[in-house]
Order: C-alpha cells, then sequence, then structure tokens
C-alpha cells in the first residue's frame, strides 16, 4: 500500500493498494511514480501544495503532470533516468560541495558533490534560482 500523508498532522490524505500480478503492466509501460503519484495526489490537486518523495518516483515526468495539477515537487532523482543529462552524473573531476544547475520550461534539476565521485540528483517545480542556503547542509 502507498499512501500520500500531510506533513504537519502525519495523517494519510489517501492510500492506494499495489498488487504486482493485477498492476504489473503499468509497471512495464511506465514509472511507478508516474502512474500513482498523481492518483495518491488528487485529494490535493489544486491546492498549490508541495509533493516530497524518494527517489524511487521522481521523474521529469511527474513533475509535468503535476505540474498540471497546480502541485509542485521536490525531490532526489536517481542517476539511472534517461532525462538525466550525461554531465549530471558523478565524475573524477567534480568539487566537493559544488553544485551544477539546470532550468528547463519552470524545473529546476541539480546535481550537488558532497564528496569527490558522488553525486545527488534533485528535480524541483518550486525552486528556479540556483542559490544555495549556506547555513543548511
Amino acid at each position: 500500500m502507498k499512501c500520500l500523508a500531510d506533513t504537519r498532522t502525519f495523517l494519510p490524505l489517501r492510500c492506494v493498494h499495489f498488487l504486482w500480478k493485477e498492476d504489473k503492466v503499468a509497471w512495464i509501460r511506465a514509472s511507478f511514480g508516474t502512474n500513482y503519484v498523481p492518483i495518491l495526489s488528487g485529494a490535493i490537486s489544486g491546492s498549490s501544495r508541495n509533493i516530497t518523495p524518494d527517489n524511487w518516483y521522481s521523474s521529469v515526468q511527474l513533475v509535468d503532470e503535476l505540474r498540471k495539477h497546480k502541485l509542485t515537487y521536490v525531490g532526489t532523482v536517481k542517476k539511472n533516468k534517461r532525462e538525466i543529462p550525461g554531465s549530471f552524473l558523478p565524475d573524477r573531476t567534480g568539487q566537493e560541495g559544488s553544485s551544477f544547475f539546470d532550468f528547463k520550461s519552470n524545473k529546476t534539476v541539480v546535481s550537488y558533490v558532497p564528496k569527490k565521485c558522488k553525486a545527488v540528483l534533485l528535480i524541483s517545480s518550486m525552486h528556479h534560482t540556483p542559490k544555495v542556503d549556506q547555513y543548511t547542509g
């Protein structure tokens, strides 16, 4: 079962049963996030709220779909996603503590390098400036 919960009250707003055998075709045709996050977020559609899941759900297509429902998205992205440019992936030349930003059609993708040869990828439809908060981290 997958649930959408409110971060202030910790109460579930909507839950969806996921049964592997019945939903196997959906897994093959599109990502789980693109199929199920819009269903889960239907309870808050049009509310201008933010969705923040883990990287298992994240994709550029999902961010675009949620924008249609007036919802923003902030989350990490797996490095193996097709839509992530190769320049965002970790390499030996990345300077520790550096960030690389890309802005496209109301989406921001960030590659943050916490350690040499490691990168954390983020996607946001909520943030549109190359600003990093120096006091958090």
